[in-house]
């Protein structure tokens, strides 16, 4: 929908079979058919971030996926460039997914300030900090403040790079309706599963 409207709205309408940009869909199977195959001409995934993972064996020209798939690349990763991408082809709108935390506009009073001191933490700085903070496996997400990447950087370079996509103007969370699970359920339905992708 984004492609056929060249913008980005706020929402959109369910997923209906038959509905879809004809241009993105075939740009979704053509990245699906470079799917590494076995003999047989199965696509091979063996679980998450198998290309990834391929992919830091040497294996292909690209990789596209999450950032938090460099978990698995070990040194790999220290040497990838980044890049933000979109499926329309003449406007580039870069889209993400995000976890939010929110509280529940129906809490009781005596419990909202506890809630929101909940929230408060685990959206905090340190709490972001920690979470990636790992020696052996550092956790490559991509976290809404801009702190965490300052103070991750100075041990790990990927973080930096990683706050430079971040810090883009032109970057858009995708915002789905509050039955967003019935929304995505149906779209896979309609749509398929796409997994992560080794580009050969």
């Amino acid at each position: 929908m984004i492609d056929d409207e060249g913008n980005y709205r706020d929402s959109y309408p369910p997923i209906e079979e038959g509905q879809l940009s004809s241009g993105a869909m075939d740009a979704l199977m053509g990245m699906k058919e470079m799917l590494e195959r076995d003999p047989e001409g199965v696509p091979e995934d063996s679980g998450w971030y198998y290309y990834a993972q391929r992919f830091a064996e040497g294996m292909g020209r690209a990789y596209v996926g999450y950032s938090e798939a460099m978990d698995v690349m070990g040194d790999a990763a220290e040497g990838m460039r980044f890049r933000l991408f979109s499926m329309t082809d003449d406007r580039d709108i870069p889209v993400f997914y995000t976890d939010a935390a929110a509280v529940n506009a129906r809490i009781s009073p005596e419990k909202k300030a506890l809630a929101i001191d909940l929230l408060n933490m685990i959206t905090g700085r340190e709490v972001m900090t920690a979470a990636s903070k790992d020696p052996d496996h550092p956790r490559y997400l991509l976290w809404t403040r801009y702190s965490v990447y300052d103070e991750l950087a100075s041990g790990d370079p990927i973080f930096g790079r990683l706050k430079e996509i971040v810090s883009v103007p032109e970057v858009y969370v995708f915002r789905i309706k509050p039955d967003g699970y019935t929304y995505l359920k149906e779209a896979k339905k309609n749509v398929g599963f796409l997994p992560d992708l080794l580009v050969r």
